[in-house]
């Protein structure tokens, strides 16, 4: 993706987009910028013109008589509408061409993605999730708003996505739609953590990448993410985040979660050893043993629901294909991810996907958004 169309209505979080068209120059990415009469109020065309380095459009050159609406539809990648009032919402739904704007979502042949901004009772109003509803079943992208500070100092839903959130969204629409409205994933992630005492660990070098990618697509493809983290994530998309540590408190928050998800990915890194953990700080020492002992297997002590897909994963450097074809049986797998410790924590990853039909598929030097796609697929 080369190039993004930001079209700007009429609301308050209009103050935002200098900031967004930053972001996505960052990426590379060219920005063409749009106001609606509405938003002139909120932002001007000199400071979009200045941060975008090119001229903004307004309802002005709606008039020109060249058509000109066509060849500025034809000029971008991707249109994104944000942010998008419920009133411009509306008029995309009913197919109204009254101004720019408008005439260009009508005519945009693209990729079209909208950012929804306003009040929480007209986001919640039914006319709204109507509107909304209708557009998502046109092929429309959706960035559902957050819950947060409004303005009038209220709070709740109707808050603008998070930018840094609207340009990965974006960015997301070049890879081909996945389309899981409303499939229920659980997503773990991270690696565990065990303690030795007050201060030390046994751990691992599990960055989360991985889980964190899964889920951020997932929900973008309409999915009802509940995402069990060993960091601390704050992605208010996500219907449920749960931070975990130990073995034993992720082992606890999947059998909870579990009667609640279609699918379940066991990305995390689960520590294969825990120890007793001593009150006091251990004292240095010319030598320690610490006595290990084998902490459950999540995935094989889970009673299995038949209609639920599950999705385990598995590190070794010798034999990897015999090992993740005796786990995948072993622990009642629909398939199992098998990589060596050379992709491990990597962006750039060499994977194979087992399947409990005997299937094997080999994937070379992926990003990890390509690895997501692939293992999200799956479903």
């Amino acid at each position: 993706m080369t190039s993004v169309l930001l079209a700007i209505s009429g609301g308050i979080s209009a103050y935002k987009t200098p900031e967004l068209v930053r972001l996505f120059r960052k990426q590379n990415i060219v920005v063409k910028t749009i106001l609606s009469k509405s938003a002139e109020t909120f932002v001007t065309a000199a400071t979009l013109s200045v941060v975008s380095e090119g001229k903004t459009w307004t309802d002005i050159d709606f008039l020109d008589p060249n058509s000109f609406h066509l060849k500025l539809s034809r000029s971008s990648d991707v249109l994104l509408i944000a942010p998008a009032t419920a009133n411009t919402i509306a008029k995309f739904a009913y197919g109204i061409a009254d101004n720019l704007l408008t005439t260009l979502f009508l005519s945009f042949k693209g990729q079209i993605v909208i950012a929804p901004a306003m009040h929480t009772e007209m986001w919640e109003n039914s006319a709204t999730q109507e509107n909304i509803a209708k557009l998502r079943s046109r092929g429309v992208w959706i960035i559902e708003p957050e819950t947060g500070d409004l303005a009038c100092g209220d709070k709740g839903i109707g808050r603008l996505a998070d930018l840094n959130w609207i340009v990965e969204c974006v960015q997301m629409t070049q890879y081909p739609r996945l389309n899981l409205q409303g499939k229920k994933v659980l997503i773990t992630s991270g690696g565990t953590v065990e303690e030795i005492d007050p201060v030390r660990v046994i751990t691992n070098k599990s960055t989360g990448k991985l889980g964190l990618s899964l889920a951020k697509r997932a929900h973008f493809e309409g999915a009802d993410v509940r995402f069990l983290s060993t960091s601390h994530v704050n992605h208010p998309g996500f219907s449920k985040v749960i931070t975990v540590s130990t073995v034993a408190s992720l082992d606890k928050s999947v059998n909870e979660e579990a009667s609640h998800a279609d699918v379940i990915y066991m990305a995390a890194a689960v520590s294969d050893f825990s120890v007793k953990k001593s009150k006091q700080k251990l004292s240095r020492q010319e030598n320690l043993n610490l006595d290990l002992e084998k902490t459950p297997d999540i995935l094989a002590s889970l009673i299995k629901d038949p209609s639920c897909l599950y999705i385990g994963f598995c590190l070794a450097d010798e034999s990897m294909e015999s090992i993740a074809k005796e786990k995948l049986k072993k622990k009642g797998l629909d398939y199992i991810v098998g990589n060596s410790s050379q992709s491990f924590g990597k962006d750039i990853r060499t994977f194979k996907v087992f399947s409990k039909d005997g299937n094997v598929k080999s994937y070379e030097a992926l990003s990890l958004h390509q690895m997501s796609e692939e293992l999200l697929s799956l479903i």
